[in-house]
């Protein structure tokens, strides 16, 4: 699945800017411990890939952990 993150551009998380889906993936990876594949690895700048090959429990805790990433974005 891809998702959208254009949002998150030029915000910040821990004062950290947030300018491409590299930026998001590796902030995300560092604060969560939660892994997204960077749209820019398939030509896809502003998104980033999710896996769901994992157990529902796993998937639902890294969903919670994006979203509370996001909300934390400044």
């Amino acid at each position: 699945i891809m998702v959208n993150i254009k949002k998150a551009f030029g915000k910040s998380f821990e004062s950290k800017k947030i300018e491409t889906s590299v930026d998001f993936a590796t902030m995300l990876l560092q604060s969560k411990l939660v892994a997204v594949v960077p749209g820019s690895a398939f030509g896809a700048e502003g998104y980033v890939r999710l896996s769901y090959a994992d157990s529902i429990e796993n998937i639902t805790e890294g969903v919670k952990r994006i979203e509370a990433f996001t909300k934390e974005l400044k």
